[in-house]
């Protein structure tokens, strides 16, 4: 299993424990499941598995609440989610999932995001934003942008996007469909 995939399952299972442990504390009052239908289906997402922005994406600031959704017809395993608005069904984004030991950054960005964050390494999960483009001859180029990656932490489920200065990391870095960066 890798890292990414660690990260993402530990966000599900703390989905699960959070959600018992309100279920236990809380009988006071029901949450209700936000159903969302876009492009991909419908989706079913419990109140407890919202991730909020306290400042909103680049671009996107007045959204503040999303959800991390898996792709249908993915694979199990794929590092690829869809970052899916709550407020606004039409507005989601294909992210690829990477954790601190996993991401494409250096790892001294990593632990300035979580100091940054205030979160713990092992508590972090990366988003980078994936953007599709077609070729002429047909074939898709996938890339994530290095340079712009928004820090979820997995255990309070709150989120921000960074931009780094660091003039190495790309805005369009080339990645196959396993999430490998792909070198010309």
């Amino acid at each position: 299993m890798t890292l990414a995939l660690h990260a993402a399952t530990v966000l599900e299972e703390s989905n699960q424990s959070l959600f018992n442990t309100q279920v236990e504390e809380s009988h006071l009052r029901e949450e209700q499941d936000v159903i969302i239908e876009n492009r991909f289906g419908t989706f079913s997402v419990p109140q407890h598995q919202v991730i909020s922005f306290s400042a909103g994406m680049l671009g996107f600031e007045t959204y503040r609440d999303f959800a991390l959704l898996v792709i249908p017809s993915t694979k199990a395993d794929s590092p690829f989610r869809l970052l899916q608005s709550i407020e606004e069904a039409e507005l989601s984004f294909i992210v690829m999932t990477t954790d601190a030991k996993t991401s494409v950054l250096y790892k001294k960005d990593v632990e300035d995001i979580c100091a940054y964050q205030g979160v713990a390494w092992d508590r972090l999960l990366l988003l980078h934003m994936v953007t599709l483009d077609k070729k002429n001859d047909g074939a898709v180029q996938m890339t994530v942008n290095a340079r712009a990656p928004v820090a979820v932490d997995i255990v309070s489920r709150t989120a921000q996007q960074v931009v780094l200065s660091n003039p190495d990391y790309p805005i369009r870095l080339p990645v196959n469909q396993d999430g490998v960066i792909v070198t010309a």
